[in-house]
């Protein structure tokens, strides 16, 4: 009986350029070398944001090699997407650590395309105007501590019938915004496009795992400045807006007025629950029971 080919899986990440496009134009030139069945996609984020069946086909190949970003990032997506990835049966190459040269290698490895024609590459054009910017939650390292869910003021985090925190509303999320992963204490919450390592997806050195911040500290000291040395909050763009709007340097608008307001007033949220954003399992953003 004949094996299945290996699928192949190509993301180009086209909405927001987190790759090294040199990198990524060199390794799609090879893919049409390769004997295999290849699917290019423009954004992964997007796929797994309306759990696209592709990646559970992706999933349930006997093979498969999925060339896009970090190992993490990939998986948390996959996950996210319902079709959790066997890392047996997947090989996941990444391009943002491995040269062009590596990544060829290993696709060199699946064979030649017969005869030395090219082989049909297939492609998956993201069509809407969202850039899918959205946190996926690693469930490996999630301790389930809500700290997330109870920072995040736009609804993106909700707790499941199971009580534990899910992204629900990935469109939600405020683009280039990843404060909700700096909160949180065992970097769990992941944004695959984000340039800093870990919370892109990136492997956690053993020495950061542990405790990075606490919400209740957080909201006794200043929040902004404790933000602010996580890292850029906000891309250019949130940040032009951000100085045209006046506000803290790298803190997205709506972030950064939601929390001013929240240091004024004091304990209690959007949800009317009177809730204490540093202790409550209710999210400010979440929807009312």
């Amino acid at each position: 009986m004949e094996e299945a080919p290996t699928r192949v899986l190509f993301c180009r990440c086209a909405t927001d350029n987190a790759l090294d496009p040199g990198v990524r134009d060199e390794v799609q030139r090879a893919l049409a070398e390769i004997p295999a069945p290849v699917t290019v996609v423009d954004d992964l984020c997007g796929l797994a944001a309306g759990a696209d069946a592709l990646l559970a086909e992706i999933a349930a190949a006997p093979r498969s090699i999925i060339v896009a970003c970090h190992r993490r990032a990939v998986k948390c997506l996959f996950a996210f997407a319902g079709s959790p990835l066997d890392e047996r049966r997947a090989t996941l190459l990444n391009m943002r650590t491995q040269s062009a040269g590596e990544i060829r290698g290993a696709l060199a490895a699946i064979g030649s395309a017969p005869s030395g024609g090219k082989n049909e590459v297939h492609s998956i054009p993201h069509t809407s105007d969202w850039v899918p910017w959205f946190p996926v939650i690693d469930a490996d390292r999630c301790i389930n501590c809500r700290q997330c869910m109870n920072f995040c003021l736009f609804g993106t985090f909700r707790l499941s019938d199971e009580g534990q925190v899910e992204v629900v509303s990935p469109e939600s999320c405020k683009l280039h915004c990843p404060a909700c992963a700096r909160i949180c204490p065992e970097a769990a919450i992941v944004f695959p496009k984000y340039g800093r390592s870990p919370f892109n997806g990136d492997e956690v050195p053993a020495d950061q795992s542990g405790p990075q911040a606490n919400m209740k500290a957080l909201i006794k000291d200043d929040i902004f400045r404790v933000l602010r040395d996580r890292g850029s909050c906000c891309g250019p763009q949130t940040l032009a807006t951000s100085a045209a709007a006046g506000v803290r340097d790298d803190i997205h608008p709506d972030l950064a007025d939601a929390l001013a307001a929240l240091r004024k007033t004091g304990p209690g949220c959007a949800c009317e629950r009177a809730c204490d954003p540093a202790q409550s399992d209710v999210s400010p953003g979440a929807e009312k029971g």
